[in-house]
């Protein structure tokens, strides 16, 4: 994406975020001219757009597409679905899990998206995450399946762009997004100290979610 367009869309936000909301994130991709942005609003709650003249690659992820290229098209297309769009909680599974894959390779593991059968590829069944454990060189290697309410979290995080995956000798390993990155800034203040507890208590050869709820840790 070239600079005016992305200054075009700053410009239109601007015109149209009301008071209570604000851009997190703003992520522009040179190759594919897509742009990525990250709202919050004052009710601690997130909404992801993308921006561009395409679709997206993946049918994974539910994020609206926004044809950018009319600036007055953009500004009622933008208007039109910041009035409609249903605005979505970021809850401690969340945080837990995006901090997983932030701190994975320190701890000698990797995720990745189960596409054995082309699960992932060609969009033939709902997304299957596992662990790469260890870095064997040369060695068979070892994976571990995550359980379903991680994999519910995982595809959550992937729909709204907050992890995405690169691919590495035929494997989509994941990471996390710059959005999901300055989503975990963002609510720091209210989840880092019962992360920091269970952070502790990690076990990094079968990583389980928290029993704690987004209901059970005071905001």
């Amino acid at each position: 994406m070239k600079d005016h367009q992305e200054i075009q869309i700053r410009v239109v936000l601007a015109s149209i975020l009301t008071n209570d909301q604000r851009i997190i994130s703003f992520h522009t991709t040179r190759k594919s001219e897509s742009a990525y942005v990250l709202l919050g609003n004052n009710q601690g709650e997130f909404l992801a757009i993308r921006l561009s003249t395409h679709k997206a690659f993946s049918v994974f992820m539910s994020i609206p597409t926004i044809d950018y290229t009319d600036k007055v098209q953009l500004t009622e297309k933008l208007r039109d679905f910041l009035r409609r769009a249903s605005w979505l909680q970021f809850n401690y599974h969340d945080y837990f899990a995006l901090s997983m894959i932030v701190f994975a390779k320190q701890h000698g593991t990797e995720f990745q998206i189960d596409d054995s059968y082309t699960i992932f590829s060609e969009a033939s069944q709902g997304m299957v995450f596992y662990q790469l454990l260890g870095r064997p060189r040369g060695k068979q290697v070892v994976l571990h399946a995550f359980e379903e309410d991680y994999n519910r979290v995982l595809r959550r995080l992937y729909a709204q762009a907050l992890i995405a995956s690169h691919s590495t000798d035929n494997t989509f390993k994941l990471y996390v997004t710059e959005a999901g990155i300055h989503l975990l800034d963002w609510f720091s203040t209210t989840y880092i100290e019962t992360f920091a507890n269970d952070y502790l208590n990690v076990n990094w050869f079968d990583l389980k979610l928290p029993k704690q709820s987004a209901d059970e840790i005071s905001k």
